[in-house]
Order: C-alpha cells, then sequence, then structure tokens
C-alpha cells in the first residue's frame, strides 16, 4: 500500500466516524522515505502509527486472525 496516497485520507476519515485507525509503519511504503514519513507524521495527527513488533506485543495472547 502506498502510505502517502491513501492512507493519510482513509484514516483521517475513519477519525471523524469515531473510528480509532491504526498504521502499521513498517508494512505500508511510499515511493520514497519523504514520502512515507510524511504520511505517518500525518496519520499520527489523527491515529496511531505503530511497528508489526508493537502490535503483535499489543495483541491479547491466543488470539488469531481465524479467531476475530
Amino acid at each position: 500500500m502506498r502510505a502517502h496516497l491513501g492512507i493519510p485520507l482513509t484514516t483521517a476519515d475513519a477519525f471523524m466516524h469515531d473510528i480509532q485507525p491504526f498504521v502499521v509503519a513498517d508494512a505500508v511504503a511510499g515511493f520514497s522515505a519523504g514520502d512515507h514519513s510524511m504520511a505517518l507524521r500525518w496519520v499520527a495527527r489523527t491515529g496511531v502509527v505503530c511497528t508489526t513488533d508493537q502490535l503483535l506485543r499489543e495483541l491479547p495472547q491466543g488470539r488469531t486472525a481465524q479467531g476475530v
């Protein structure tokens, strides 16, 4: 997913609909490092930016995608 194209708008829209969005920083990319950083800074205004490792540590133990 191109971080700088749709993710900032999607997270802002989610935020405006009382949804708490999050983006996994190491799971998205931009055309350049600058685009990637800009998108993550923008997202951080209305949502949470985390890494895959942080997300996995925060998930309840024993839950898998199949169990959701």
